[in-house]
């Protein structure tokens, strides 16, 4: 499957002097929609780009603030996630077009541009909390998700422990 291109993120690197550029981009929903099985559908978001060009490499440092909007786990509510992100990609010169780390691209002499829209769209959801609570429960103890466990009536069970745990209970002392 071919990747979509955005030309809106796209940068003509090959004719760049040696020298820094800034480059200001918007992020909203047609967006996060063009991503493919993208967990974000809807954001505002403003990003911030200097590049600084020298013969062997390029740094690519990224300033993203905004919000996105996201589905509450807890009570399924879509609420607005404000982020604020800084990150920085390093593409350096090489004979072929790789992926080195999550920072580092290596891209050939030849490449015309490069396409920002995958990279800023990971840092974006990358920026996503994994448990993702709205902002009204956020002063609620966590205490809803510890279970006690009791007898029906209400009484403390005693157990019988079995010999071999105790054995082992001993040993931790």
């Amino acid at each position: 499957m071919e990747k979509k291109r955005n030309s809106d993120f796209e940068i003509e690197i090959f004719n760049l002097e040696n020298k820094e550029y800034t480059y200001d981009l918007k992020v909203g929903n047609d967006f996060f929609k063009s991503q493919e099985g993208s967990v974000i559908e809807e954001g505002n978001v403003r990003v911030h780009v200097v590049l600084d060009k020298s013969d062997v490499f390029f740094d690519l440092l990224f300033w993203i603030e905004g919000e996105v909007a996201l589905i509450c786990d807890r009570s399924l509510e879509k609420f607005n996630a404000p982020i604020s992100i800084n990150e920085k990609l390093i593409c350096k010169y090489g004979q072929e077009e790789l992926e080195i780390d999550e920072q580092v691209i290596q891209i050939t002499k030849s490449t015309q541009t490069i396409d920002l829209s995958q990279y800023i769209y990971e840092f974006i959801s990358l920026s996503i909390p994994m448990k993702k609570l709205h902002p009204k429960f956020k002063d609620e103890d966590d205490d809803e998700g510890i279970l006690i466990y009791s007898s029906e009536d209400g009484e403390k069970v005693d157990k019988k422990i079995d010999p071999r745990w105790g054995k082992l209970k001993e040993l931790k002392k």
